[in-house]
């Protein structure tokens, strides 16, 4: 696996703060080193030299796309400072996006939707250094009660 931290980005919303803690959970567990803000920062610590020191260091940038994912002016910014270093930036969809909701500067980007499908997150571990993924089944039990904990998660995050 690459050693360098995959950088979460999300808008700080309920909906998105969820989905990217239930991934960069699940990544950790799977060996990932990852980077999400509210793991990482202090109180009171001045965030904005470290999430840009932390950007630098990693090569992969996972960008929760969500209903509001460009809204913030520094969600923007730290997408437009990790294309302009040629990092890979990674549109990670959940269900209540599709493609179409991809921001503008990320549609030439291939888009995963690793929390409702397990050879999807198979695929991102890849993509993060891992193993190829294994032929897909279509009757994964842990994707299904992974899906239904994030679910879970996710209501209790609103």
């Amino acid at each position: 696996m690459n050693s360098s931290p995959a950088f979460i980005s999300y808008a700080h919303e309920p909906e998105s703060r969820a989905v990217a803690r239930a991934l960069a959970t699940r990544l950790r567990r799977d060996g990932v080193p990852v980077w999400l803000d509210e793991w990482e920062l202090q109180p009171g610590e001045e965030w904005q030299s470290k999430v840009k020191a932390v950007l630098e260091e990693s090569k992969t940038i996972l960008a929760i796309v969500s209903k509001s994912s460009l809204e913030p002016e520094w969600l923007q910014s730290e997408l437009k400072d990790a294309l302009a270093q040629n990092k890979v930036v990674i549109p990670v969809l959940n269900e209540k996006v599709g493609f179409s909701d991809i921001p503008e500067c990320l549609k030439d980007r291939q888009a995963v939707a690793p929390l409702d499908d397990d050879y999807a997150y198979q695929q991102l571990l890849k993509a993060l250094g891992g193993a190829d993924p294994a032929p897909d089944d279509g009757d994964d039990i842990d994707s299904l009660s992974f899906l239904q904990r994030l679910l879970k998660y996710a209501a209790n995050a609103a």
